[in-house]
């Protein structure tokens, strides 16, 4: 189950081929959110059967009244019951075995409904979320209270990363947490000339260094930063991505920043080999940010292009040192840090990109589900 649209969620689409492929599963179907013009139901390339629901906060988005933050809030309760009765259902009709909840805020449910039909129940955070950034206060406690009450009721717990996996371990006394990297799976690492050509597209000379961001364009990612850092370097970067600064950052396109759309899965990694250097800055200072693992630095390395990472990410920041696969910089130095990077100091980077990589790959991580859903 997923508080999400279930369009980009590539972390479940790989979980749900490898389990189906291997007949870890006979079937998945995930719950999420109906928005825009998206299929009540759909069947995703995965096997993954995706079913939508629109609930009541979406419908009233833009009604006058939800400007009021309490009938907002009542807003959103009406729309979590109305999801869990629908996800109680789902369950009856299609007699689940196992219940898997990605989100926290659905974790109280996925404990209901493991009571109410008797399933197991997998709890697989895509990150620390009572630790994530602008969680705080009263929300924060509710969530740490929640989570603290419901872990236990979970068979296993899947993380992204080995310290969120010992985070997990160490806070709530369990042993059966297991770590599934966001890494590409062997499907995504065919190189191939069917993408955009970047130095053709937006005339960058051979002799150029050409940067590129991808990932979710938004608030909260560095994004600004990144920009201005660029922009006072005279460096040329692409960025490439959905999100809400997509299109501003589209129609202020310069002779410095470059916008391209996403690329499907597969061609992630080819389209990123394109570039000569990853960026992945922020000034995040939570918990989260400290130990994350983003499936951009695996898409990068796969790529064999060296990464620019910043010090925030500690866990991301010591295996760019200890495997040389790139820079760890701080972000206020970034610019100073472009106008001295020479394309030669890429290129010794190469055989340790390509010697990490080879074992940073989906399938040998994804092992683990087969304890996780058959035990």
């Amino acid at each position: 189950m997923f508080f999400s649209d279930l369009v980009v969620e590539t972390r479940l689409f790989k979980e749900a081929e490898y389990t189906l492929k291997n007949a870890i599963l006979s079937h998945v179907y995930a719950l999420g959110l109906l928005k825009n013009s998206l299929s009540k139901k759909e069947q995703h390339s995965s096997g993954l059967e995706i079913l939508r629901i629109k609930l009541v906060i979406e419908s009233a988005r833009n009604w006058a009244v939800t400007k009021f933050k309490i009938i907002r809030m009542i807003f959103i309760v009406l729309s979590l019951v109305q999801y869990g009765l629908y996800a109680c259902r789902v369950c009856y009709r299609l007699k689940t075995g196992t219940v898997s909840i990605h989100n926290l805020a659905l974790l109280p449910l996925g404990c209901c409904i493991k009571l109410i039909f008797r399933v197991k129940l997998i709890y697989l955070p895509h990150e620390l979320e009572t630790e994530r950034s602008g969680v705080r206060g009263i929300l924060k406690f509710l969530m740490k209270i929640a989570e603290k009450c419901c872990i236990g009721y979970a068979s296993h717990t899947v993380t992204v990363c080995p310290p969120i996996t010992q985070w997990y371990m160490d806070l709530y006394q369990i042993r059966n947490v297991h770590t599934v990297r966001n890494v590409p799976a062997k499907r995504q690492l065919a190189i191939t000339n069917d993408v955009t050509d970047i130095r053709e597209k937006f005339n960058i000379l051979d002799d150029e260094l050409v940067f590129i961001y991808q990932g979710l364009l938004s608030e909260g990612r560095g994004i600004a930063l990144v920009i201005e850092s660029f922009q006072r370097a005279k460096k040329k970067i692409v960025l490439m991505g959905h999100g809400d600064l997509a299109r501003e950052i589209q129609d202020n396109s310069s002779k410095y920043i470059s916008y391209l759309k996403p690329v499907l899965a597969h061609n992630i990694c080819a389209q990123t080999a394109k570039a000569d250097v990853g960026i992945h800055i922020n000034q995040d200072e939570s918990l989260s940010y400290k130990y994350s693992l983003p499936n951009k630095f695996f898409e990068y390395v796969h790529a064999g292009i060296p990464i620019i990472v910043s010090p925030n990410m500690e866990f991301l920041s010591d295996l760019v040192v200890s495997h040389n696969l790139g820079w760890v910089i701080d972000p206020e130095n970034l610019a100073d840090f472009l106008l001295g990077l020479e394309l030669n100091q890429c290129a010794d980077k190469r055989a340790s990109l390509l010697q990490y990589a080879s074992s940073a790959v989906y399938e040998n991580d994804a092992k683990a589900f087969k304890t996780v859903y058959s035990s």
